[in-house]
């Protein structure tokens, strides 16, 4: 069983997660905010090229998407989306081990006092 120490010891660990979690996660959103950019841009380039050759607008979606210049700038921009996601769900995952934390911290603490 821990005691109140090691909990909290526990509990500031956590905390050091946390906040490189955060920081990681800062990191990734700009990522993901220049790789969006970046295929967005690409991408209504492309349209306007296909519309000025005169394809027939219910296929410039797809051969946007299959370009060769778009495709890899939609893909680096999924990755960094997955990623972005990822971190999301480790400070999630990390607020709930704090929470839980915190709960036995509590537990510890109330036995203390009214033992």
């Amino acid at each position: 069983m821990n005691d109140g120490q090691s909990l909290v010891s526990q509990m500031n660990e956590l905390i050091d997660v946390l906040d490189n979690l955060l920081a990681e996660q800062y990191d990734a959103g700009v990522k993901l905010a220049v790789r969006e950019n970046e295929y967005r841009h690409k991408q209504a380039l492309k349209i306007l090229e296909f519309t000025a050759r005169g394809e027939r607008a219910t296929l410039i979606p797809d051969l946007v998407r299959g370009d060769a210049v778009v495709s890899p700038l939609r893909q680096e921009r999924d990755i960094a989306k997955v990623l972005y996601d990822n971190k999301t769900r480790a400070i999630d995952a990390t607020k709930l081990k704090m929470r839980i934390l915190s709960d036995q911290i509590n537990r510890e603490w109330g036995r203390n006092t009214n033992g």
